[in-house]
């Protein structure tokens, strides 16, 4: 299945950009009258052929299309930056894959990065989702200073390494909410201030088990048990 990004859509007709239209005309190189699929980032997959296998603008014709509800509840992975973007850029394409809703860069005290590309990084999730058919792109936020995102959004789980009583993961409630924020710490775990400021604001500390995780390794961790209590 050849899947594309679309540029443009009209009167039954998705038009690509030239960079998709290279690849899909000169790389694959796909004639007129070939299927392909095409997604929009919105939930609809559409089903077509090549009408006009033009490099500079291709066109395909919309055969069919189908709709996939965005599903509840939605899941939000907030995780300081790592201080290797490579490391934040391999989670950010995972997590498209596995179908994360929302991803919010977090900026605490012991935070070695705190400044994202996220042209490069919505970049990365097209193409995610593109590989993985996944018609939702999730949506990237701009990095939030710790204390901001705390009062922007519901409580909802911050896993920490600190010695303190941790539900485990596993023994979330997964059936009373419409939605669910994780929140992943820096490298060296959020600061006792951070800590004292989510749990007053009722924020419930979670444990990922015994082994201590990268954060780019526990954010996809927790985003993957969370996927699978829903799947279940």
């Amino acid at each position: 299945m050849h899947v594309f990004l679309i540029d443009e859509i009209s009167d039954g007709f998705v038009y690509l950009d030239p960079q998709e239209s290279v690849h899909a005309f000169k790389v694959l190189r796909l004639a007129k009258g070939d299927s392909a699929v095409a997604i929009d980032g919105i939930g609809t997959l559409y089903h077509c052929h090549v009408f006009d296998a033009n490099v500079r603008k291709g066109v395909l014709r919309i055969v069919s299309q189908e709709f996939f509800d965005r599903g509840v509840p939605s899941i939000t992975i907030a995780l300081a930056p790592t201080k290797s973007s490579d490391r934040f850029e391999w989670f950010v394409e995972k997590a498209c894959e596995l179908g994360v809703d929302r991803i919010t860069p977090v900026i605490c005290d012991r935070s070695e990065r705190r400044k994202l590309n996220l042209e490069r990084s919505n970049k990365l999730i097209a193409s995610a989702c593109k590989q993985s058919v996944n018609p939702w792109f999730p949506i990237l936020s701009e990095p939030q200073p710790f204390k901001d995102f705390i009062k922007s959004v519901k409580p909802g789980y911050i896993a920490h390494c600190q010695d303190q009583p941790k539900t485990p993961i596993s023994r979330i409630n997964a059936s009373n909410r419409n939605e669910y924020t994780m929140m992943i710490g820096p490298e060296g775990d959020f600061s006792v201030s951070e800590l004292e400021l989510a749990l007053s604001a009722n924020w419930e500390p979670i444990s990922l088990g015994r082994n201590r995780l990268r954060t780019e390794t526990a954010a996809l961790f927790s985003l993957m048990a969370m996927t699978l209590k829903f799947s279940s």
